[in-house]
């Protein structure tokens, strides 16, 4: 799991493979909008499309 900031809005990752990562790293990242789980911050309720 990874703690990012997206566009300048806060958001966890979790990545299938292992990824070598240090703190502060800028990586670049491609989500498959297929596998994209959005969920409201405050309730924690996924937002379903």
């Amino acid at each position: 799991m990874l703690d990012l900031t997206m566009a300048g809005v806060p958001a966890v990752a979790v990545f299938r493979e292992r990824i070598s990562a240090r703190p502060g790293e800028t990586l670049y990242v491609e989500p498959d909008t297929a596998k994209l789980n959005l969920f409201d911050a405050e309730s924690g309720r996924a937002l379903v499309s």
